[in-house]
């Protein structure tokens, strides 16, 4: 007769062949043996077994009941420190996985990871990685990937190196960095080729999948069919792991290359294989079931579609099975939010096209509200999934996303808005702020949360620290990639900011609400911080078929909508034009992007002194003070034309939420500022050709005129200079005053984002010059970083307002940072301007202010100055304004 021992090994081995039935069988029959006998570590181990076949043969939920019934018994026998545990976390994080509770999934790994070796470490660190990407948080991804790939090189472990690349390259690939997940693909390619391919063929599978998808998106079909191919031979040798993504995929080269009836046979045997492995209630049959919908949507089969849509929506809640397209889920039945949202989006659209369709104009009526309802819910969703992103880079990725959705559901309300829908404007307007800067937003209103959550200053002193090394460290793993030592302190302030975070919010229940309580502003409320002001909110909104352009009043509120102008190419010719000073081409575009932009809304703006404009996409880098009316002089030079400036004084925003959340309440460091040091100016003047950039005298002379403006008040003026304007005493001094100036070099970098960067003196530290560092620059992440109190800060800097342009957030800029940072105005420029007329311009500009003009009269006048003295545009039409009312 066979020992409990023999038996427990002879299941393992089971196990091992994937026999996972007859290994359950065998460990079900000596499980309760140990718990009588109270052999507590084959009672784990035997636990941690029968957890595995449930996992692998998907009963899920009574994997989950079996848990978390014996989970007390394991807790209370059994040390936490041990091996054991590292394995039954580990499971309890793949079974909750399944289920759809990502939340908990990482919960469990991270206990495992508590609990783990120095060997086991990378593996659970992969793991996490994976959880963050199927979450779409594909920065937060990318730090324990890359950290896992570190580990596995220098462990010279092929196998586990192959896993994670593969992993890190659908990374980048979502975060839409082809190259650079391209790179990561054929490195493992080169992996895989050294390796068995008889024990790598479910690594394999998913590596010649991933790369083909790559190739296809970098849209080289003929690649990325030879690779699925591939990929689809190594899938067949697995009988038990779904064949869906690979049908899919191959479904999508199909339809790409005009073969539909093939590809609708992929989709289909897509969603079959779905069903097969995972069931009705999954994320990826709810992937299946959405492809076929937008698959008919595109054939122009909307009430398939529909349907599809709905049934998709089923597949991602626990309970909820209508088939009715009409009728839509409670959030509190969700299982995959993401799913969800995805589905609702393309239901919504649905409708939309449907009511398009409808002569009936009561149908129609009904089924743009049918759209309203799902977008309305959708947004819901956007606001409960933007809380559960944690990684700033994966915040912007998402933005993006939300931001398409918004603007269909803009459409949608604006059309609901036209045939008289009671609250359809209210609800559009929503929809367009929503799609504007919302994680600047988050950002902004967190600080206040926690200031206003009394959360003590040396706690918050304590997370400053926390983030400047972050972006240090983050710098340094730039330079210095495979750099172990870098990446483990990297992780390690990434953890200790985490648990900081959390004790905010454990031990200040008032930061977490206020963290989440995060509200739009309203046209009545924008309206009430109008009135007694000659002044007009415009905003404009880019849709994929339309315009919509908001004016907003004290008085009264407009949209007026028109079929989309091909704004990019316009705003290109006009840059063109502006910089190569072509005065006939200049007059040419800025006739006609007025005519798009302000000729539609020129009616609603009597009375009208001053515009907060708020830009979108291409927008962002058209100064409007520039555009021309048709009333053009017969003989056109730069000083006569009928610029936009001499009608009104222009500023900006991101969104109108962050204007009226900074202009409407009244925070603490607003109030400090009112006594705080007047002005200080920073020039370095010489740079010795660092980065190859020229002296600046003119800077010079700009920080020391305008201080002697403030000195002829008798107000408090300083100025740092040469080897005195060093970033470390910006940083000390700037926090103290309401008006900084910098004059110096700004360096954009289009190619990297996130090296763009303000020179301060690099004469400050000794050997400067002769080394690699860059101690002398703010880079984009460190303004982020300041501590200001300034009332307006101007960055008399060239390009200092570009940056990448990120769909529903705008420019991230480091001008943006400076914003954050606690600047309630700000000057910046989105161009190279000649150092002499920009000193001309801010000169004026700070006498203007002194003379109690606000800000956007000021800048007004200084342009102008400009204008009157017969210079083109390229030298004054740059520098723009964000600010308060």
């Amino acid at each position: 007769m066979e020992t409990n021992k023999q038996q427990l090994h002879k299941a393992i081995e089971q196990y091992t062949q994937g026999n996972y039935h007859n290994c359950l069988s065998l460990l079900t029959a000596i499980m309760p043996i140990y718990l009588q006998t109270e052999d507590w570590e084959n009672y784990a181990q035997t636990l941690h077994y029968i957890l595995e076949c449930k996992y692998q043969t998907t009963d899920y939920n009574e994997a989950l009941v079996l848990w978390q019934q014996t989970l007390p018994i394991v807790q209370t026998h059994c040390p936490t420190q041990t091996p054991i545990w590292v394995e039954l976390y580990s499971v309890a994080g793949n079974i909750y996985g399944m289920l759809g509770n990502s939340n908990e999934q990482i919960k469990y790994y991270q206990l495992a990871l508590a609990s783990a070796s120095e060997q086991d470490k990378p593996s659970l660190y992969n793991n996490i990685g994976w959880v963050y990407l199927n979450n779409k948080d594909y920065t937060k991804a990318l730090d324990y990937l890359l950290l896992a790939y570190t580990i596995f090189t220098q462990q010279n472990n092929q196998t586990a190196k192959l896993s994670v690349i593969n992993l890190i390259a659908a990374s980048f690939r979502h975060l839409n960095k082809l190259p650079k997940a391209l790179e990561y693909y054929l490195e493992a390619k080169e992996i895989a080729q050294k390796l068995p391919q008889n024990k790598n063929v479910r690594i394999l599978s998913d590596l010649y999948q991933n790369t083909a998808k790559c190739y296809f998106e970098l849209k080289d079909y003929d690649l990325a069919l030879t690779h699925y191919q591939t990929a689809l031979n190594y899938y067949e040798q697995i009988p038990q792991k779904s064949k869906a993504a690979i049908y899919h995929n191959l479904g999508d080269i199909h339809k790409q290359q005009g073969q539909l009836k093939q590809a609708e046979s992929y989709y289909t045997q897509a969603l079959h294989e779905a069903q097969r492995v995972y069931g009705t209630k999954h994320a990826n049959t709810a992937h299946q079931y959405r492809t076929l919908a937008a698959f008919y949507t595109q054939q122009n089969s909307y009430p398939k579609a529909l349907q599809f849509y709905q049934d998709a929506i089923c597949c991602v809640c626990s309970s909820f099975n209508n088939p009715s397209p009409q009728i839509n889920p409670k959030l509190t039945d969700v299982l995959w939010h993401y799913r969800l949202l995805e589905a609702l989006a393309g239901k919504a659209s649905i409708f939309e096209r449907l009511s398009q369709k409808q002569k009936d104009p009561q149908n129609s009526f009904d089924n743009l509200q049918y759209a309203l309802d799902a977008y309305l819910l959708a947004d819901q969703l956007i606001d409960y999934l933007r809380r559960n992103f944690e990684a700033e880079g994966s915040k912007l990725n998402f933005a993006q996303y939300a931001a398409k959705v918004y603007a269909q559901a803009l459409n949608t309300t604006i059309a609901l808005h036209q045939r008289q829908h009671p609250t359809a404007l209210d609800s559009a307007f929503m929809f367009s702020e929503k799609a504007k800067a919302m994680v600047l937003l988050e950002k902004i209103e967190d600080s206040k949360a926690k200031i206003t959550a009394q959360i003590p200053q040396e706690l918050l002193d304590q997370e400053q620290r926390l983030l400047q090394q972050i972006t240090h460290l983050n710098r340094k793993i730039q330079q210095q990639p495979t750099e172990l030592h870098l990446r483990n302190a990297y992780f390690d302030v990434q953890q200790q900011h985490e648990q900081l975070i959390a004790q905010f919010k454990n031990d200040y229940p008032k930061y977490y609400q206020l963290q989440h309580d995060i509200q739009t502003v309203t046209i009545t409320q924008l309206q009430q911080l109008l009135q007694g002001k000659q002044t007009a909110i415009i905003t404009y909104c880019l849709t994929d078929t339309d315009l919509h352009i908001w004016v907003i009043t004290p008085q009264n509120r407009y949209v007026v909508s028109q079929p989309k102008p091909d704004l990019q190419n316009l705003c290109k010719q006009w840059q063109k034009a502006v910089k190569t000073m072509n005065l006939k081409q200049y007059v040419t575009t800025s006739v006609a992007l007025y005519n798009c932009l302000i000729k539609p809304i020129e009616q609603h703006l009597k009375n009208t002194k001053e515009l907060v404009i708020i830009p979108e996409a291409e927008l962002l880098y058209l100064p409007f003070q520039a555009l021309l009316s048709n009333n053009l002089p017969e003989k056109c030079n730069y000083s006569n034309l009928p610029y936009l400036l001499h009608c009104y004084a222009i500023g900006y925003h991101y969104s109108a939420t962050l204007l009226y959340n900074q202009s409407y309440t009244s925070t603490q460091s607003n109030v400090i500022a009112n006594d705080a040091y007047s002005y200080l100016g920073i020039a370095p003047v010489l740079y010795g050709n660092v980065e190859a950039m020229k002296d600046l005298p003119d800077a010079q002379l700009e920080v020391d005129e305008v201080a002697q403006l403030f000195t002829a008040q008798r107000k408090t003026a300083h100025t740092a200079l040469y080897h005195d304007a060093s970033l470390a005493q910006f940083k000390q001094m700037a926090k103290q005053y309401r008006y900084l100036l910098l004059s110096t070099h700004a360096c954009y970098d289009n190619h990297a984002a996130e090296q763009t960067r303000i020179l301060f003196s690099p004469f400050s530290q000794p050997n400067i010059l002769q080394s690699k560092q860059t101690d002398y620059c703010l880079f984009v992440n460190d303004a982020y970083n300041l501590q200001l109190q300034a009332n307006l800060v101007v960055l008399s800097a060239c390009e200092s307002g570009l940056g990448e342009l990120i769909n529903g957030e705008g420019i991230m800029g480091i001008n943006r940072g400076f914003m954050y940072a606690g600047a309630s105005n700000l000057v910046f420029t989105l161009e190279k301007v000649p150092a002499r007329y920009a000193r001309l311009l801010i000169v004026e500009l700070f006498k203007q202010i002194l003379m109690d003009k606000n800000y956007r009269q000021a800048l007004q006048i200084a342009q102008t100055s400009l204008v009157n003295a017969a210079q083109p545009p390229i030298n004054w039409v740059f520098f723009s304004l964000i600010g308060q009312i």
